[in-house]
């Protein structure tokens, strides 16, 4: 988004993307509202992260689930973030 260039980006990606020391050193992160399918919550829950969180409009029996309810009728896409 600020990089004068793809190339640029790329470059930057990688040189960041080289400081993770395997998966059980980052953090993920799906916040899902109101168009997000159950079989999307189903599929994140079951990725290889130990440490994930999906933040949801409705409440979901898993352990990475996180129910908040700030959605409503006017959803828009990262409502969390601007919390």
């Amino acid at each position: 988004m600020h990089y004068k260039s793809f190339l640029d980006a790329r470059t930057k990606f990688i040189e960041r993307s080289n400081r993770v020391r395997g998966v059980d050193n980052i953090f993920v992160l799906f916040e899902a509202g109101i168009e997000t399918t159950d079989e999307l919550v189903q599929r994140f829950s079951r990725l290889p992260y130990k440490n994930k969180v999906v933040i949801t409009d409705k409440e979901y029996n898993l352990d990475c689930a996180l129910f908040l309810d700030i959605y409503g009728e006017r959803f828009r896409w990262g409502k969390l973030l601007k919390l």
